[in-house]
């Protein structure tokens, strides 16, 4: 996008005071806004400077424009966009200095947001990316493989802002292409997350149900299934909220079993609805005091568990579970 462009613009309105026609054909690349009386170390090269002029006066006006548009000049700004909101006017000694640094000037009316001639910049620049990735090749291939290990999202949006050799940044209006990107690769990590904790949750289910069923109980098999460990001790606790609604009392019991970050764990549902769970000796200790504080999360509703005396090896998991002891 060149000057001219921007200044063609009619939505804007912007108002051209001075410039000379070579240099309205340099091209932006970007957009800074500041009110400092001298701004030339937060202006990069060849971006359009918006200022709403608090920083000039009548008194001393001259010398403050003078220095002010010789800071732009330094940092190779393209051009200045000035406020007319704080004055009315553009000042004729702001326009002068222009003149004198050979930086373009135009007013831009006091009805004019300075986020629309942001937005406009930008939305024209990023509009020529739509054909090209946003994201390094680099990085994408290796979104792409922690996507396929089913890394953490935390990690797989650190990776995306991250470059090697280079030092850490704040992306605080990051374009909408790279958003898409890093998007579309986080959305296939929630699919992938959805998937694996519908299948855990199937295979804990399972689980559940063979105590119920002799003829099939291959527990050993059903254990590994659930990540479980093949020797035992095996507590289970078995928890109800007497709510005739599936949910409660397997969320009850998923929250209190998280909180004892325990090494193993399954938590599914059984047959009457009631929820259970298999988890290591100490964090079964645990639970007894963090039972508490999950109960106390809903007040309408009140858990209740039952824990098993712990079996040794999966053929001595309880036939039926341990049934929940109401308080």
């Amino acid at each position: 996008m060149h000057v001219e462009h921007l200044l063609q613009d009619e939505s804007l309105g912007v108002r051209l005071l001075w410039a000379e026609d070579a240099l309205l054909k340099r091209e932006i690349s970007g957009v800074t806004v500041t009110d400092l009386e001298d701004p030339a170390r937060f202006v990069r090269p060849d971006e359009v400077v918006l200022s709403g002029l608090v920083w000039w006066s009548a008194g001393g006006g001259k010398d403050k424009a003078e220095r002010f548009v010789s800071g732009l000049k330094d940092a190779g700004a393209v051009a200045l966009l000035a406020g007319e909101e704080t004055h009315g006017a553009v000042s004729d000694d702001l326009v002068e200095a222009c003149l004198r640094h050979g930086v373009p000037v135009a007013g831009v009316p006091a009805h004019v947001m300075f986020r629309a001639i942001t937005d406009a910049v930008y939305l024209r620049q990023w509009g020529g990316l739509s054909r090209h990735h946003a994201l390094p090749e680099h990085v994408r291939v290796r979104l792409n493989r922690l996507v396929s290990q089913d890394a953490d999202p935390a990690l797989i949006l650190a990776t995306a802002f991250t470059h090697p050799d280079a030092d850490p940044a704040y992306v605080l209006t990051p374009p909408p292409r790279l958003l898409q990107e890093i998007s579309a690769v986080l959305a296939r990590c929630q699919d992938g997350l959805a998937h694996r904790r519908a299948t855990e949750q199937r295979t804990a289910d399972e689980l559940g149900r063979l105590p119920a069923a002799p003829e099939a109980r291959d527990l050993a098999g059903a254990l590994r299934a659930c990540g479980l460990p093949a020797d035992g001790p095996y507590p289970v606790i078995v928890a109800d909220t007497g709510v005739r609604r599936e949910g409660p009392s397997q969320g009850a019991l998923t929250e209190a079993v998280a909180h004892t970050t325990p090494a193993f764990s399954a938590v599914g549902r059984l047959p009457d609805g009631s929820a259970f769970a298999v988890v290591p000796e100490d964090a079964a200790a645990a639970l007894v005091r963090i039972w508490p504080l999950v109960a106390a999360c809903e007040p309408d509703v009140l858990p209740h568990g039952g824990l098993a005396s712990p079996a040794t090896e999966a053929t001595g998991l309880p036939g039926p579970w341990p049934r929940p002891v109401a308080p």
